[in-house]
């Protein structure tokens, strides 16, 4: 059994990455980035494989169908506990050996990969966090498992600020890379037309989206005089109670839910119909969809998020237009004002050369291989405390002990029940009771970053 590490001095290409990446969803941003990014490596010379968990609310099998990678391996977990799912990434790493590995939300790859760096010191494969959105809970993962996690790759440049700030790892340990799209030769400039369509897509989720904003800005319009078309792509835990909120309102205006759609649905029947992207949320890292509505000439519409402004791509009035986080009527009169074709126009053109400089998917790829590449270059750490035992997932374990327990469960097919995804294959183990203060701060860095 050997691990491969690279130095300075030897060529990273044909290293073997491995990602781990939940499988719950289906479709999202981060879906999105992996059916471009995987391909586009190998295509590059790189080994890939991707490790994909299986469960009640994980379905690999329906997941490898919608994202077909070349190369996957399903991570089963017959036993529902913490130490089966840390059993069962360790065992495909040690089968794999890989160079590196990419851990996309699932924080039991920590522990799997501190257990092989226990067997096999710096013979171990090095690891790496790729940082999605901002989130309290993922800040605590990053601290919990310093002393394990050799890099973190962002798509946003706050991020960055933020840990280091926070002092969680070395700066030459933190990369930015952004996630990419697909940009059509030209942009197609919609039409002036009597009626301005409005489109969102994403999770229906009011917590991180602020959607029920939406009915708001919509009655608002319709004070202003301003005739228009909601479409809203996705769907979500809160998709009834959004219906609710609409239908109260009586708003003047066509509303359309058209449910989950693939992407290709989105970019060829959905984007070049529509002059708006509407987005109200308080936070992102992206959003990849503002990329992609703006490469096809839509117009974005945007909440002044959390993570915009350190970023330093949005420009309100020159490439698309802002107003700030919640506030109803100044984003009724940012959609009013396009009632102006020209305005509309020049806006269209500026988001489209935008995305041409910034987000497409050669340069997102040219910079996750460059973030790839220099973590590569680094040693696994040396683990600077004794092997951290789990904490005990039941009765059973309390008596006979973690392992033994996990053997016994697996001999008599006991299992334990789980409600969500997130605890079937948790994301995180950070306690999350903190989220407001840690926004605060969140904004704060990005107002001293600037």
């Amino acid at each position: 059994m050997l691990f491969v590490s690279d130095t300075k001095n030897q060529l990273v290409m044909k290293s073997h990455i491995v990602i781990i990446t939940p499988t719950a969803y289906l479709i999202g941003g981060v879906q999105t980035w992996l059916n471009y990014l995987v391909p586009n490596l190998e295509r590059n010379g790189w080994i890939v494989t991707v490790l994909l968990p299986n469960g009640n609310y994980s379905n690999a099998y329906k997941y490898i169908q919608e994202h077909p990678f070349n190369n996957f391996r399903v991570l089963d977990n017959p036993t529902g506990s913490r130490e089966g799912r840390v059993l069962s990434i360790y065992s495909a790493l040690e089968d794999l050996q890989p160079n590196l590995v990419l851990s996309v939300n699932i924080v039991d790859t920590y522990i799997a990969v501190e257990r092989l760096r226990y067997k096999y010191n710096q013979k171990s494969p090095l690891v790496a966090m790729t940082l999605h959105s901002f989130q309290a809970d993922f800040y605590e993962d990053i601290h919990n498992y310093s002393h394990v996690i050799d890099g973190v790759i962002t798509t946003n440049k706050l991020n960055i600020c933020l840990i280091d700030h926070m002092d969680l790892l070395v700066k030459p340990s933190l990369f930015y890379a952004p996630c990419g799209v697909t940009v059509p030769t030209s942009s197609q400039h919609h039409k002036y037309e009597d009626i301005i369509s409005i489109l969102f897509v994403g999770r229906i989720d009011n917590s991180e989206k602020r959607i029920f904003d939406i009915p708001l800005i919509l009655k608002e319009l319709d004070n202003l005089g301003v005739k228009y078309k909601l479409s809203i792509v996705g769907n979500g835990l809160d998709e009834n109670e959004l219906k609710e909120h609409i239908t109260s309102l009586n708003l003047v205006g066509e509303i359309v839910f058209l449910g989950s759609l693939d992407v290709s649905n989105i970019q060829e029947n959905i984007y070049p119909n529509q002059d708006i992207l509407l987005i109200t949320s308080p936070a992102e890292t992206g959003p990849i969809v503002a990329w992609e509505a703006m490469s096809h000439g839509m117009v974005l519409v945007t909440s002044q998020y959390i993570g915009s402004s350190v970023e330093g791509s949005l420009r309100d009035n020159e490439n698309c237009l802002m107003f700030p986080v919640g506030d109803i009527k100044a984003a009724a009169k940012a959609i009013s004002k396009l009632q102006d074709p020209q305005l509309k126009y020049n806006l269209s053109r500026a988001g489209y050369e935008l995305v041409c400089q910034r987000y497409t998917r050669s340069y997102s790829v040219q910079m996750w291989e460059e973030a790839i590449k220099q973590i590569l270059t680094l040693s696994p750490k040396q683990l600077s405390k004794p092997l951290q035992k789990l904490p005990p997932s039941g009765r059973l374990d309390r008596l006979i002990g973690t392992r033994f327990a996990e053997q016994i469960r697996k001999l008599t097919g006991i299992s334990f029940e789980h409600h969500s995804a997130g605890g079937e294959w948790p994301h995180s183990y950070g306690t999350n009771t903190k989220e407001e203060e840690f926004f605060s701060h969140l904004k704060n860095i990005e107002n001293l970053s600037n």
